[in-house]
């Protein structure tokens, strides 16, 4: 019995963990929700700060259990897997978007310095 309630608290921290992961990937992604020609700046000192304590809480999460206790909560690490892809998403469209508009400026300028030439 003893065994069994000790189970339950592993599973449970488990879970409240892979939470916490999920919920820092779920905030990750909605800061990264950015119009690229909008005035406001992009927050990247609070988007750093999360990805670091996802990957910290990532990082202790496999060194902390085994694969089978891990195992047991496969749908809630499957839940972060699409939140992953979707981070990766994301963050290559941002980074798109960016190139674009920096080739934009780019553009511009070198438009600008031409008609200045004459």
């Amino acid at each position: 019995m003893k065994r069994r309630a000790k189970l339950a608290l592993i599973v449970n921290d488990i879970q409240q963990q892979l939470q916490l992961i999920t919920t820092k990937s779920q905030e990750l992604l909605t800061r990264l929700e950015y119009d690229i020609n909008s005035d406001t700046t992009l927050a990247v000192d609070e988007i750093n700060d999360l990805h670091s304590e996802r990957s910290q809480l990532i990082s202790n999460l496999f060194n902390k259990y085994s694969r089978d206790e891990l195992q047991a909560e496969l749908i809630l690490i499957n839940n972060i897997l699409r939140l992953d892809s979707d981070l990766k998403a994301k963050t290559n469209e941002l980074k798109q978007a960016f190139a674009s508009k920096l080739i934009k400026i780019q553009k511009g300028k070198k438009s600008t310095s031409t008609y200045k030439k004459y």
